[in-house]
């Protein structure tokens, strides 16, 4: 799909933002994690949904774009029945409850108009996570006038990589992101780091400050999708993010060679040599220290 030159675009439908060909942060990640083969094989192999990641979608749409979330989805009555199988409605003679089920699903299909549909219970959830975000009084004044969705294209100023990024929100300041993820809790800040949250916000604030958006820093705001959808609104400290930049920038630079070489090699044939992280070794040695001295005494 044609990519378009340098620039912010809101209103661009998602599917239309995937088939772009540059590289977006999810991409990025895969190389982090390594080995380069994995970028490829990744693009080429979507994961496919889960029920976690369907409601995230879903809950996406609901508090970020509500009119498209009704334009996408309609709610499936408690009562409905279940769809008559192709072997029932095949049979020589269906039976009346089947013929009476395929109506009822062929006038709900025609209400629906395309939509798909959700089961009440699950509408009910999403509605609680709706009304748990909304409740943020602070966090809802924050994002009023934020922009919403909108995907963009830069050049990496030391790579000259084209990269792409649709922040869920962002306004002079701040860019923001959205996640509902059970990791919603005290542990946030470690979750964000490690899930690569935290590197998602600085690729995006470095297109951002690319394309002119004079962006400070990152805010992240988590939802448990598990009653009572307890919200947690983090902001990150600038030099972080600025870490995180420098970090991306190195992760692009090998992402170039590969793509100049055409060779995304997988993990080496050969014994690879470990060593503890120097955080660990200091903590060993502390605790070793402690020993000593409780010893002695």
């Amino acid at each position: 799909m044609t990519l378009p030159p340098d620039g912010i675009y809101p209103g661009v439908a998602f599917p239309t933002y995937l088939g772009w060909d540059a590289w977006g942060s999810s991409s990025l990640k895969s190389m982090r994690l390594g080995p380069p083969a994995r970028v490829l094989w990744e693009r080429e192999n979507p994961r496919e949904d889960t029920d976690a990641t369907i409601l995230g979608t879903r809950a996406h749409a609901l508090i970020l774009t509500p009119g498209l979330f009704n334009a996408q989805y309609v709610e499936l009555p408690a009562d409905a029945p279940d769809r008559p199988t192709a072997a029932m409605l095949a049979a020589a003679k269906p039976s009346p409850a089947s013929v009476e089920r395929q109506k009822w699903w062929a006038e709900f299909e025609a209400r629906a108009a395309g939509r798909t549909p959700i089961k009440a219970a699950d509408i009910e959830v999403l509605r609680n996570i709706q009304d748990a975000f909304d409740a943020k009084d602070r966090a809802a004044m924050s994002l009023a006038s934020a922009t919403v969705e909108a995907s963009m294209v830069w050049t990496c100023q030391t790579t000259g990589e084209r990269c792409k990024g649709r922040p869920d929100w962002y306004d002079d300041a701040y860019v923001y992101d959205l996640k509902v993820t059970r990791d919603a809790g005290p542990r946030l800040a470690y979750k964000a780091f490690v899930n690569g949250w935290m590197h998602q916000l600085a690729f995006y604030r470095t297109g951002l400050r690319t394309l002119g958006v004079p962006v400070k820093t990152g805010r992240l705001v988590a939802v448990n999708p598990a009653a009572p959808h307890y919200v947690w609104c983090v902001e990150c400290r600038e030099a972080d993010l600025d870490v995180l930049a420098l970090e991306a920038e190195g992760t692009l630079k090998a992402m170039r060679d590969c793509r100049i070489a055409g060779e995304w090699p997988g993990t080496p044939d050969e014994w690879t040599r470990i060593e503890m992280p120097q955080y660990a070794i200091n903590e060993t040695v502390s605790m070793a220290d402690a020993l000593e001295v409780e010893d002695g005494e």
